[in-house]
């Protein structure tokens, strides 16, 4: 019966991975693109959140562009802009 579950997992996870990056090919509405990739990531994963976030030239600061909440969840998206990415522990080359 494992084998069945983790079967049947696998090819749901390849069908969402297949639906994402084919709404990336061609002309497209980016943040439409990311918004509907997000809604299927995390019913994929079950996550209270998915977040993007971007980084600027210099590599020091992010922000967080797109964001998606489960029901319940308070957005966080306003409070994560210009974050220094070396106070929060990211590397950056």
């Amino acid at each position: 019966m494992d084998s069945k579950v983790s079967l049947e997992s696998r090819l749901n996870f390849e069908k969402v991975i297949s639906s994402i990056s084919s709404r990336f090919v061609g002309n497209i509405n980016l943040d439409n693109a990311i918004n509907l990739s997000f809604q299927e990531l995390g019913q994929l994963s079950q996550a209270n959140r998915v977040s993007l976030f971007l980084f600027n030239d210099d590599k020091d600061i992010i922000e967080n562009t797109h964001e998606l909440c489960a029901d319940g969840i308070t957005s966080q998206i306003k409070n994560l802009q210009k974050v220094d990415a070396n106070n929060i522990g990211l590397k950056t080359v």
